[in-house]
């Protein structure tokens, strides 16, 4: 097996899949300014394995650096607890302000993903481009 074939630099090869921006609910107590902003379950069925993600956030310090975790979700047809999803254990750590560029094993055609964020955070905005440019095994052109 080669290495894959693949053009990152050609914008027209990526396709914005998700967009969202969440608000933490303000605390009653005054120790805790707000509470945990809830994972995000990302309402998109992906089928491409290379994906780019910018979290951010207009409240953020200077010097925070973790933007949460991505997760990738795939359906097995096991169902426990009404639940069929099952996390792959494959989480990637999201950096702050930056393009971080994500490929999940290729376990099944189709996944989902969640995004947990850390709980400091006042805000956050996330999005999500899916490569759909080609992308093949260097052996393939042998």
């Amino acid at each position: 097996m080669g290495s894959p074939v693949v053009d990152f630099s050609n914008s027209s090869n990526w396709e914005n899949v998700y967009t969202t921006s969440v608000a933490a609910d303000p605390s009653p107590h005054p120790a805790n300014s707000h509470y945990a902003i809830p994972r995000i379950e990302v309402p998109v069925i992906f089928d491409k394995h290379i994906l780019a993600v910018l979290p951010s956030s207009s409240t953020a310090k200077d010097w925070w650096i973790s933007g949460g975790w991505i997760e990738q979700v795939i359906f097995t047809g096991i169902v426990v607890g009404g639940n069929p999803d099952v996390s792959t254990g494959d989480s990637k750590r999201l950096f702050l302000n930056k393009i971080n560029l994500i490929v999940f094993p290729q376990y099944t055609t189709t996944y989902q993903l969640n995004i947990d964020i850390p709980y400091w955070f006042k805000d956050y905005q996330v999005t999500i481009w899916e490569y759909i440019g080609v992308h093949e095994d260097s052996t393939e052109q042998l």
